[in-house]
């Protein structure tokens, strides 16, 4: 709970209470967080602590939990006791990973290669999922992270057309395609 006596979410700071009462931190552990954070839905305990009596809502409340000894990680190998011997100064504060969600990065990343040369293509650049990355079991980025458009569609040159004496509008080579005849330079230039 936040100070106000409101719950508070992964991700949080809050004070953390047992049947309506906070918990002391006699044999208190990183075993015994990590047990309390996935009982409660999440993946684990980012931090715990005792900070003293900083919140006055502490010293209304009951110490309803002491003695929480876990050997591992998971809430059925831990044990304590409804009766303690505790002052509201060895109240536990602690902080559970709560599900990350991913984001998109705010800028798009480079234009792929051209897909073709000439005759039209596509080319595309993406977003990552990193602002921020997806963390214990937060959902993967929603929508679109790429963006597709079309490229190089000027006409390709054939052989016929490098004798014609019609003028023949095409592309060449633009640094953007797989080397190959007929893309040399890849500028749209007019060939008489």
């Amino acid at each position: 709970m936040d100070s106000d006596g409101n719950s508070v979410s992964g991700n949080s700071l809050g004070l953390l209470i047992s049947n309506g009462g906070t918990v002391c931190d006699d044999s208190f552990s990183n075993n015994s967080a990590n047990a309390i954070c996935r009982e409660m839905g999440y993946t684990g305990q980012m931090s715990w602590s005792t900070y003293g009596v900083i919140w006055p809502i502490q010293s209304r409340l009951a110490i309803t939990l002491d003695d929480v000894a876990c050997t591992s990680g998971e809430w059925s190998s831990c044990t304590f006791s409804v009766e303690h011997n505790c002052r509201h100064s060895e109240d536990v504060f602690l902080h559970c990973y709560g599900p990350v969600d991913g984001g998109w990065s705010e800028n798009y990343g480079d234009w792929s290669t051209c897909s073709a040369c000439c005759g039209g293509g596509t080319k595309t650049r993406i977003k990552t999922c990193n602002n921020p990355a997806p963390a214990h079991g937060g959902r993967n980025c929603v929508g679109e992270g790429s963006e597709t458009v079309r490229c190089n569609t000027a006409d390709c040159l054939s052989g016929a057309d490098l004798f014609s004496t019609e003028p023949v509008h095409t592309a060449l080579f633009d640094g953007d395609c797989q080397q190959g005849w007929p893309c040399r330079n890849c500028l749209v230039s007019t060939v008489l």
